[in-house]
């Protein structure tokens, strides 16, 4: 039983950090744009937004754990598009 339901976490897991993976592919594109529009890396109604959204996706018992993932996930998202858009400037100098 506790196996059959570690295997199950495992998938779930595996699932989440792919898609983390594309999320994260999803923010060069991002950090891209915000550099070639001089743009400021963070967003608050958009962060807001997102948290919003995530909260409202999860059943009422999980969805202040729903946030503060998702804060950790927004604020991963901002450290990659601040290192990105030090890279790009090097690329287009």
């Amino acid at each position: 039983m506790l196996n059959d339901l570690r295997k199950k976490i495992d998938i779930v897991d595996a699932k989440i950090a792919t898609l983390f993976v594309k999320r994260m592919e999803l923010i060069t594109a991002v950090a891209k744009y915000k550099k070639e529009h001089n743009l400021p890396t963070f967003d608050l109604s958009r962060e807001q937004e997102i948290l919003g959204n995530v909260s409202e996706l999860s059943p009422e018992v999980f969805a202040p754990y729903t946030v503060d993932l998702f804060k950790t996930i927004l604020d991963l998202s901002k450290k990659y598009q601040g290192k990105k858009k030090i890279d790009l400037k090097k690329l287009l100098q």
